[in-house]
């Protein structure tokens, strides 16, 4: 599976490289994910636009997680491809109302004794910043596992379906100050 993966102006700098499987499972191979970007591109801001921006749209880390918000929700969505890049993701001043299908990830303790969340510090920083630029967003974050396991949007829809994606299409109008 190939997707572009676009900067702020509408610029190639990447394509991701996804290796499947004859039935669309990842490859069994050490790095079915890949990136192969532009020598002079720079990757903050950036994302695979699989949808057209909307007044309001979705985004997520993986491709596989927007893919599985769209199918829930039918909301327009935007992956960013990891963590890092999500918590950088510029979008179109157009875009007023933002969903962030964060992941759930397995907290790590980092050196100095603390832990990490990644995918949902990266949310929050994000939620931060769009906040700031005066835009209504909400941080949606799958339920957690009796493990303590990693868990996304994926994971919830080929585990439970779409009735267990929160209603949040229904209220963005409402909720976000739209008509």
């Amino acid at each position: 599976m190939l997707a572009q993966l676009l900067d702020p102006t509408g610029d190639l700098v990447a394509l991701h490289r996804t290796y499947l499987t004859q039935d669309g499972a990842k490859a069994p191979i050490a790095q079915p994910k890949k990136l192969m970007k532009r020598t002079d591109a720079v990757l903050t801001g950036a994302a695979i636009r699989l949808y057209p921006p909307t007044g309001c749209i979705g985004v997520t880390e993986g491709i596989e997680n927007a893919l599985a918000v769209r199918s829930a929700t039918g909301m327009q969505v935007w992956a960013a491809t990891s963590w890092p890049l999500l918590a950088g993701l510029e979008l179109p001043a157009t875009v007023r109302s933002i969903v962030i299908w964060a992941d759930r990830d397995t907290p790590r303790r980092q050196r100095d004794g603390s832990i990490l969340e990644p995918g949902r510090e990266a949310a929050n920083r994000l939620a931060a910043r769009l906040r700031g630029e005066g835009r209504s967003v909400c941080v949606r974050m799958p339920p957690p596992r009796s493990d303590d396991a990693k868990v996304d949007w994926n994971d919830v829809l080929k585990v439970h379906g779409t009735s267990s994606f929160p209603v949040v299409v229904d209220r963005l109008p409402s909720a976000f100050g739209m008509r």
